[in-house]
């Protein structure tokens, strides 16, 4: 039996590496070999190996085994409970309903002073997390987008608004010359916005 290089005592060996076992895996679990462990993921040939492992039938089966299990179904609730897992689930949301970017909602959202571009209310709505994104229904029925027809960020109230409407503009103007009929109070206008929001 050969000595091991780092604590010069006999022991069992990996098929390749002059540290024996015992050694390795105390060195592992070090923050020095853990830094190191990152910094090789990150870096181009990490990800090149990483990538082609993850693409064999071995690493496949494996995770789908970890998947089916308890642990893993776990693991995934958990997830998709935590804030991480919410924005990821909202990312991929974002481009598979809309065409449409984190970075290009956040930027539309700040040119509208992060108000809704109707009524002008600070809130998406009770019931809602985020503002709704509207988009032309001329050129994308349904709900997905192209994502070049994207007109704003509605808040829940004013997104369903122009849905009933139809985004007709001929019954919103309609409904704005119904109500300016009537006297309604300035106080009772002036928080229409923010009270209408559910």
């Amino acid at each position: 039996m050969r000595n091991c290089t780092k604590c010069l005592k006999p022991g069992e060996f990996y098929k390749t590496g002059s540290w024996c076992i015992q050694c390795r895996l105390d060195y592992q679990g070090t923050p020095q070999a853990q830094a190191k462990g990152r910094e090789y993921k990150a870096s181009e040939l990490g990800r090149a190996k990483t990538n082609a492992y993850n693409a064999t039938p071995k690493a496949k089966a494996a995770r789908t085994k970890y998947k089916r299990s308890e642990a893993g179904k776990a693991s995934d609730r958990a997830y998709a409970q935590s804030l991480k897992g919410r924005l990821n689930v909202w990312k991929m949301s974002l481009k598979r309903m809309y065409n449409f970017s984190i970075e290009k909602y956040e930027a539309t959202l700040k040119a509208q002073d992060n108000r809704c571009a109707i009524c002008r209310a600070s809130t998406p709505g009770v019931k809602n997390t985020h503002f709704h994104i509207d988009h032309d229904h001329r050129c994308c029925p349904g709900k997905k987008s192209c994502g070049k027809c994207i007109r704003g960020l509605l808040c829940g109230t004013c997104n369903r608004m122009l849905g009933m409407a139809y985004d007709n503009p001929e019954t919103t103007r309609a409904a704005t010359e119904y109500l300016a009929s009537f006297q309604i109070p300035k106080t009772f206008q002036a928080g229409l916005g923010e009270a209408l929001l559910f």
